[in-house]
């Protein structure tokens, strides 16, 4: 099924008014209540993205979140058919799906109900990841050999 067709259905099941691609070619829905996600085609036409942004990764700890995300994408282990993606210009996580226009409405809604669930647990992992305890920054690992260092206020112009 096209894009197209799946919001077609989409909006039947559950009586919503008629869902279209805005000019860019993307079509926004908020499903639950609470998750916010985007559909748009492919660039080569033959198929479909649903994505959304999981969370802002903060300068601190994109190291640490980067490799979860890595380590989860790795053989789909924590994403299922879904994958993780690092949008620089935003430094957001962004948990994607690509899907052929070979699937099926039923098959669809199923991933669709997947994709929720997979964006669920990596917001928890998110935040998880941004509460552990920092190593020490770099700039410590610099300035350690220097004599009375921890009493040194350093600070950027």
């Amino acid at each position: 099924m096209t894009l197209e067709e799946i919001l077609n259905q989409y909006s039947k099941k559950f009586q919503l008014g008629k869902l279209e691609l805005n000019k860019e070619g993307i079509c926004h829905l908020v499903l639950n209540d609470s998750l916010f996600v985007a559909l748009e085609k492919s660039l080569d036409g033959k198929g479909f993205y649903l994505y959304t942004t999981i969370g802002r990764a903060s300068t601190a700890f994109e190291k640490a979140l980067g490799l979860e995300a890595l380590s989860g994408n790795l053989f789909g282990k924590e994403t299922g058919h879904a994958s993780l993606g690092y949008e620089p210009n935003t430094q957001t996580l962004v948990l994607f799906e690509y899907f052929s226009e070979e699937i099926t409405f039923e098959e669809f809604d199923l991933q669709l109900k997947r994709f929720a669930e997979t964006d669920s647990y990596w917001m928890e992992r998110l935040e998880e990841v941004s509460k552990q305890p920092l190593s020490k920054s770099s700039l410590q690992k610099h300035v350690k050999s220097l004599e009375n260092y921890e009493n040194m206020q350093i600070f950027f112009a």
